[in-house]
C-alpha cells in the first residue's frame, strides 16, 4: 500500500457510555469507552512488575445521572489482567491515585463486568468528539450505591449504620515517628524523649498514635446480617471526638450506640456476614 491509503481504512473504534455497554445482548464482546477512575484495588507500585490483576472502579455521566430506579450500578468494576500491558504514566497515577479520565479501547464484556486483556488499550487520550455516543466527562462528587441486599463482594457502597459492638482483636492503637513516620520506635527510660526511632534514629519526645478500629454494625439495608466494618483513621477520631487518651485508649461505652455513615467502603466478604473497609475515593481536591 501506498501513501495514506492504511489511514484511509482505518476505522477509529465506537466509543460507548458505560450505560450502553451494560446493555450489550452478546457476552465476550469487544467495547471501547471513556469514564472517570474512581478507586484502585489493590495498591501498586509503579517501578515493579505487575503480577496480579488490577481492579479499576470507572463511572460516567450516563451512570451518574440514571434513575434511581435503574438496575446498573453507579460505578462498574473494570478488572485488568496481567496480559493488559499498562504503560509508566498510567502506572504512576494509580499507585499516586490521581482522579483521571481513562480511554478503554477494546475492552471485553463480559457476564462479571469489563474485562482488559492483550488487545486492550488504556491511555488518557480521549476519544474523537465523531466517535462518541452521548458520553461526556464527568464532574462532581461521585455517587455509590448504596449498601443493600444486592451488594456483592469487590465492589464499592455507601454504608450506615447504628455501631453495636468493637471487634477488640482487630482494634488497637500504636505509636509512630512523628518525623518520618516509621513504627519501628524503640521505648526508652527518659520521660522527655520516651521513645528512639530505629529507621531515623531521633529520640522521639512526642509521637504520633496511629489507630486501627473495627466495629459491628446495625443497617436498616440488611437488618438480618452482622456487618463488620474496618474504618479510616479520620472516622476513628471523628467518631471518639474527645473521648480517647493521649495514647490512643479509649471506652467501648464512648462508640456503642453512636449513628455511622455514610462512609464509602469496599466489600471484602458479602456472604451471610458482611465484611467492610472503609476507604477514600479518588476525587479531585
Amino acid at each position: 500500500m501506498q501513501g495514506n491509503a492504511i489511514t484511509d481504512l482505518y476505522l477509529p473504534p465506537v466509543t460507548h457510555s458505560l450505560e450502553e455497554v451494560l446493555q450489550m445482548p452478546a457476552l465476550s464482546q469487544r467495547c471501547s469507552f471513556s469514564a472517570t477512575l474512581t478507586y484502585v484495588k489493590p495498591e501498586i507500585q509503579s517501578n515493579l512488575p505487575r503480577q496480579k490483576e488490577l481492579l479499576l472502579y470507572v463511572t460516567d455521566t450516563s451512570l451518574q445521572l440514571a434513575a434511581e430506579t435503574s438496575r446498573n450500578p453507579r460505578v462498574l468494576k473494570v478488572c485488568v489482567l496481567p496480559s493488559c500491558a499498562l504503560d509508566r504514566t498510567l502506572q504512576e497515577i494509580f499507585s499516586k491515585k490521581i482522579p483521571c479520565n481513562i480511554f478503554f479501547k477494546d475492552a471485553v464484556h463480559e457476564n462479571s463486568g469489563i474485562i482488559c486483556l492483550e488487545r486492550t488499550v488504556l491511555s488518557l487520550q480521549k476519544p474523537l468528539l465523531s466517535c462518541t455516543s452521548g458520553t461526556s466527562e464527568r464532574t462532581g462528587p461521585v455517587r455509590l450505591d448504596g449498601l443493600d441486599s444486592s451488594t456483592e463482594a469487590n465492589t464499592i457502597c455507601t454504608v450506615k449504620g447504628l455501631v453495636v459492638g468493637v471487634n477488640e482483636s482487630e482494634s488497637y492503637s500504636w505509636p509512630v515517628c512523628n518525623l518520618c513516620g516509621s513504627s519501628k520506635l524503640q521505648p526508652l527510660t527518659q520521660k522527655s524523649c520516651p521513645y528512639h526511632c530505629c529507621q531515623c534514629t531521633s529520640d522521639i519526645s512526642s509521637p504520633v498514635i496511629r489507630m486501627q478500629l473495627e466495629v459491628f454494625l446495625q443497617c436498616e439495608a440488611r437488618p438480618q446480617c452482622k456487618v463488620r466494618l474496618k474504618l479510616r483513621e479520620e472516622t476513628i477520631s471523628s467518631l471518639l471526638g474527645s473521648c480517647s487518651s493521649e495514647d490512643g485508649r479509649y471506652e467501648r461505652s464512648a462508640v456503642l450506640g453512636k449513628e455511622l455513615g455514610p462512609v464509602h467502603c469496599y466489600v471484602l466478604c458479602a456472604a451471610n456476614s458482611l465484611s467492610l473497609e472503609e476507604i477514600r475515593l479518588l476525587q479531585a481536591g
